[in-house]
């Protein structure tokens, strides 16, 4: 049996969560979709009891968008790797 791979769609706005939710459903992943803040991370909290990525994710995201950083991910030997690169101020 395969494993499902969830994936959170956090959007407000329904149109753009439903068509982000399509796309993913069509790519055989199972989005779950999130319309704030507080209703993703209650439901990233109830995948750290789990094998979810829990937080982690996020908090990488935002802190790149507010570092002016970039953040890439890949999958090698069954891992996902994340890469956080930014330029450093002097």
């Amino acid at each position: 049996m395969k494993q499902q791979i969830n994936i959170l769609v956090v959007e407000d706005d329904n149109d753009i969560n439903q068509l982000l939710c399509r796309i993913i459903k069509k790519s055989n992943y199972l989005p779950r979709p999130a319309y704030s803040c507080t209703e993703a991370i209650l439901y990233l909290g109830q995948t750290r009891s789990g094998k979810g990525t829990g937080l982690g994710f996020s908090i990488v995201q935002s802190l790149m968008l507010k570092m002016n950083g970039e953040i890439t991910a890949a999958f090698k030997d069954k891992q996902l790797m994340i890469h956080c690169s930014w330029q450093i101020s002097s």
